[in-house]
């Protein structure tokens, strides 16, 4: 009984070193209700592990071994929390990491600039048929059928026309980027 009252005094003695720990790691507030607990446990382990014979005074040893004790167990919560963050949170950084650096946004409009400038020269490579398809479909947004009625052709040919078309425009881009 008289040892838990001595054990008790020297946590009060302590108070400034606890509060000051309290306050530099008890950021979260599910670590600082843990904390006052967590110091007085790790308090009277040490308190049981102190060795006189060692000649290392008993503030010094419980102030240098709680010290570090209770960082190392505040890491390790921090470390916790760090690795329960939900995917939601980690979406948003990501979102408010693209808003504050542009540069994905730069690589986008440098490519698509790029591809703006080439695409004459590469609606030239194909023939008249296929230039007239993409343009209806694209430039001037009309489907399979209008296009083909438009041109007097099959809904098919139409079709096929656009797929030859787009087949040897990503050939002749994936060409001209293989010669930069």
């Amino acid at each position: 009984m008289k040892k838990a009252m001595e054990r008790d005094i020297l946590f009060e003695e302590f108070a400034p070193l606890i509060e000051s720990m309290l306050r530099r790691y008890g950021t979260d507030p599910e670590i600082r209700s843990d904390l006052p607990g967590e110091i007085y446990f790790r308090l009277n382990h040490f308190l049981d592990l102190y060795d006189p014979s060692r000649g290392v005074p008993l503030r010094a040893y419980l102030i240098r071994q709680l010290s570090a004790s209770i960082f190392t167990y505040a890491r390790s919560r921090w470390r916790v929390k760090e690795k329960e963050a939900e995917w939601g949170e980690l979406e948003m950084i990501r979102e408010l990491d693209r808003a504050v650096d542009p540069s994905a946004d730069w690589n986008e409009n440098i490519v698509l600039s790029d591809l703006i400038t080439k695409l004459p020269d590469a609606l030239s490579q194909l023939s008249e048929r296929q230039r007239e398809v993409v343009g209806l479909r694209y430039f001037d947004s009309l489907s399979y059928d209008h296009i083909a009625e438009r041109l007097g052709i099959s809904v098919s040919t139409a079709r096929s026309l656009m797929r030859h078309a787009i087949k040897r425009l990503r050939g002749w881009f994936a060409e001209a980027a293989y010669s930069y």
